[in-house]
């Protein structure tokens, strides 16, 4: 889309450089000059590459959202420029980069993983858990983290999921998780959120 635009822009500003809109450059009344041609055909041509490698992007952030914008210049790039952003976002792709963070409630299922009960005993569980992200603290999120949400969430999230799972099951014989399966469940919910808290809250676990 923002390509098609300054094509046209382009195409409008060289047009009228090399006289392409003047119906005399093509004829001079009696006779088609086929040679004046190239003048168009330059046009197209340095317009094209004008709306290939402009820098210029838009992108929208859609409802339920959070956008940061990522500065990719400076001593500090990726850690301390970063800024806010809603609706219809331009930034220019060579210096500045835009994350999307989704801050409704999320589902996600990890794949089996082996642990140790009270008692030396071991299980396999495959964790399920809703999350979201808090919004006022995305900035700091990136920041420390420096990846978007799908690496996040195979990533530090998955370390916080996984090594609060062990904590509390480390607590509890195989008897006691089968028998109080609640209790185990929402210890894990509650050590998962002293870990995680300050970006984001868990709210079930499976």
């Amino acid at each position: 889309m923002i390509g098609s635009v300054f094509f046209i822009i382009s195409f409008l500003i060289m047009g009228l450089i090399f006289g392409v809109f003047r119906k005399s450059t093509y004829s001079d009344g009696a006779r088609f000059r086929l040679a004046n041609l190239w003048r168009l055909v330059l046009t197209f041509i340095i317009s094209l590459l004008v709306a290939m490698i402009v820098p210029i992007e838009i992108e929208r952030i859609d409802a339920g959202h959070v956008g940061i914008k990522v500065s990719n210049i400076g001593d500090n790039r990726g850690v301390g420029k970063t800024e806010y952003v809603t609706g219809w976002v331009f930034y220019n792709s060579w210096i500045s980069k835009i994350y999307e963070f989704p801050i409704h409630q999320q589902h996600i299922d990890y794949e089996e993983a082996d642990i140790v009960t009270k008692g030396g005993f071991r299980a396999t569980i495959k964790p399920s858990f809703n999350y979201s992200i808090n919004p006022g603290n995305v900035a700091s999120m990136f920041q420390n983290l420096r990846v978007g949400v799908k690496e996040m969430e195979q990533g530090w999230l998955k370390n916080a999921i996984v090594g609060s799972v062990n904590d509390v099951a480390n607590r509890y014989t195989v008897d006691s998780i089968f028998n109080h399966r609640e209790e185990f469940e929402a210890a894990i919910v509650k050590e998962c959120n002293k870990r995680v808290s300050q970006w984001f809250n868990v709210s079930q676990l499976r």
